[in-house]
């Protein structure tokens, strides 16, 4: 493996924090036949930005109410391209491993929100959070599956979850 990362962090100071990553990569091993080829993980770069914010309300503005995003965009996986012309004399599904992951699924895009209702007591606190992953409810392709139906190679893209909703009580002492 071989790349470079930066990243740019604001601690929480001033109510807000931000967090920007940013990662270039090469991931590849070389096999036993002495040929370069990628890993599944090689999606050749990576960025996250988070940003969050608390606002203080209530009696002696103890109380807060937290703000929070994340974005994060990444290259897809990889995987093996199907060997066209062999799949279709055997009729089953045969691989083309002198290209292993060769090929790339598209990208990966998620936006995720969260909102929080801090309650602090003399002796405890608690909180309230709700997480929204995938706000943007965006059908990400998760993995490629190949199958061999009626002389023909069908393509299945098995795609991620839409919006999924985290519901959180926490009690703090």
């Amino acid at each position: 493996n071989s790349g470079i990362e930066i990243t740019l962090e604001k601690a929480f100071t001033k109510n807000y924090y931000f967090l920007f990553t940013a990662s270039l990569f090469d991931s590849w091993y070389r096999a036993g036949d002495h040929i370069r080829y990628n890993t599944y993980y090689n999606t050749k770069y990576v960025c996250n930005f988070m940003i969050g914010k608390d606002l203080y309300v209530g009696r002696n503005k103890r109380n807060s109410i937290g703000l929070n995003i994340k974005y994060v965009i990444r290259g897809g996986y990889r995987y093996t391209p199907v060997d066209r012309i062999k799949t279709l004399k055997l009729k089953k599904i045969v691989y083309k491993t002198s290209s292993t992951y060769e090929s790339q699924l598209p990208d990966f895009i998620r936006l995720d929100a969260g909102i929080n209702f801090r309650k602090n007591k003399e002796k405890y606190s608690w909180i309230v959070m709700l997480d929204i992953q995938n706000a943007g409810n965006r059908k990400n392709v998760f993995r490629r599956r190949f199958t061999y139906e009626n002389g023909q190679i069908i393509s299945n893209d098995i795609l991620s979850l839409g919006i999924v909703p985290v519901f959180n009580f926490r009690v703090e002492f």
